[in-house]
């Protein structure tokens, strides 16, 4: 009697090293998804940078365009400081602001804040404007007001002038300066100047004295 041996083997399988691949592949998808999330993170927390100002000096209520990075692509709950007075931008993208300089700002640094984290300051000097005169025509030793911003809160070494003439100061705030035409004075343009920065001119004209022709 024959006997035939026969050697069993089992069939190949396909899937048989899927136990070793399933771990690392889940570790890869870890990493990537962690990468994902800190590259967003420190998308959304990067510091905020201005590298420019257009126009750097101004009155209140000039328009400034502000450029820069990091500025997010929308305004939220940032901020735009003159000085540390809150301005009210009219456009905001992640690279430009555009916003016109608040009422009460002075001359000092511009501070973009996002996400609780400040810009570098750039300066911006907010020069003196005349809004009105009380008066646009009066004698010598008439008094009249000159209203306007951003004059300083007392005189100091600034000055208001009619032509070429000093016109006498009798007080003096940030947005407004009794004054009295001096002997001498003729029409001219009214002008303040405040830390070597004039304002813009209005005109006065100096009339004969009341009764006389």
């Amino acid at each position: 009697m024959k006997t035939t041996g026969y050697l069993i083997t089992s069939a190949p399988s396909t899937d048989i090293n899927m136990p070793r691949q399933r771990p690392t592949r889940m570790r890869t998808l870890v990493a990537l998804a962690t990468l994902v999330l800190v590259a967003g993170s420190l998308a959304a927390y990067a510091t905020p940078s201005i590298t420019s100002l257009s126009p750097t000096v101004g009155p209140v209520n000039t328009s400034v365009t502000i450029a820069g990075t990091n500025f997010g692509s929308t305004q939220g709950t940032s901020t735009v400081k003159f000085n540390g007075t809150v301005a009210t931008p009219s456009s905001w993208s992640a690279t430009s602001i555009v916003v016109k300089v608040p009422s009460a700002a002075t001359t000092g640094n511009v501070v973009v804040n996002v996400g609780g984290t400040n810009s570098n300051g750039v300066l911006f000097t907010v020069t003196p404007e005349i809004s009105g005169l009380s008066l646009s025509v009066g004698p010598v030793k008439m008094g009249f007001v000159i209203n306007g911003t951003t004059f300083g809160g007392s005189q100091g070494t600034s000055t208001v002038k009619i032509g070429t003439s000093s016109l006498t100061v009798l007080s003096w705030t940030a947005t407004s300066i009794t004054v009295q035409v001096p002997a001498g004075a003729v029409t001219g343009n009214v002008v303040v100047t405040v830390a070597s920065h004039s304002s813009n001119g209005v005109n006065f004209t100096v009339s004969s004295p009341f009764g006389c022709t």
